[in-house]
């Protein structure tokens, strides 16, 4: 048997195992909560390095592959059209594996770094590195990734006819950039990205698009918690002293009892001279 042959069970794995099973727990959570994050941009993809597996397994996958289909299609031109067929079939599946999920209801997952390392291999180097640097530059000038998804389609078209390249396997590619964006419109489904935002000691809360942070509390001190003497009403709160209390044989007599907030009347003491 071929050695190349081999190649086709590791060709396989490489491009039908979905991201999702190699994502941690974290990313899995995240990818179930479709909101727009308007502070995760690209660099959250990049940080993530399943994003980076996914780039270097599709393109070693897809270049086994044909190295794969080369083999089977050596004299055999009567089966041409079915190995052809097959090729596609194998590529299609992979990334439908990348983009579907069945979690607790069907997610669309953007597989942007697996669908870099698919053209980069089938378009070709030349044909696949202008036609993604056009059209993620398109889609981040205007601050939406899922817009890479209708630039690249028509950029790699653009390309493979400049540079005579043009083929089956250029369409093949293009409706794959474009098959989650059509799958999200079809099930109503946000696209959701494999994401590593970066962790932030900020503490607040987004209003609108401003960023609000939240006033950490702190214990009372002393002189929070008793007031000043600006701070107490306008009333006369003296207290009597016990010295300003008349003896009577030989004793204090009790304190005059206050009933009202006025100021008591001034106390003479029997020894003061008048």
């Amino acid at each position: 048997m071929n050695p190349e042959y081999y190649l086709l069970p590791l060709a396989l794995l490489c491009l039908w195992t979905p991201a999702v099973v190699v994502s941690s727990a974290e990313v899995r959570e995240k990818l179930r909560q479709q909101v727009r994050r308007h502070g995760d941009g690209f660099t959250s993809l990049v940080r993530n390095w399943v994003n980076w597996l996914d780039l270097v397994r599709s393109a070693a996958g897809a270049w086994m592959l044909q190295r794969v289909v080369a083999t089977f299609s050596v004299g055999q031109d009567d089966l041409t059209t079915t190995i052809l067929c097959v090729h596609l079939a194998i590529l299609a599946m992979g990334v439908l594996a990348q983009t579907m999920w069945f979690s607790q209801k069907p997610l669309v997952i953007g597989p942007a770094f697996y669908l870099v390392g698919l053209t980069l291999t089938v378009c070709g180097p030349q044909v696949g590195f202008f036609g993604l640097a056009l059209g993620y530059t398109c889609a981040l000038m205007l601050r939406r990734l899922s817009l890479s998804f209708f630039f690249i389609p028509t950029s790699l078209v653009a390309f493979a006819l400049l540079f005579h390249r043009f083929g089956l396997m250029t369409v093949f590619n293009a409706a794959a950039f474009a098959f989650p964006v059509l799958l999200a419109f079809a099930l109503g489904e946000r696209i959701a990205y494999a994401r590593r935002p970066e962790k932030s000691h900020q503490v607040g809360y987004v209003y609108g698009s401003s960023y609000i942070p939240e006033v950490p509390w702190r214990q009372p001190t002393t002189k929070d918690a008793f007031p000043s003497k600006e701070d107490v009403p306008g009333r006369n709160f003296e207290t009597v002293s016990p010295l300003g209390v008349p003896k009577t044989n030989g004793r204090l007599s009790p304190a005059p009892t206050l009933n009202h907030f006025s100021a008591p009347k001034p106390i003479n003491h029997p020894s003061t001279p008048r």
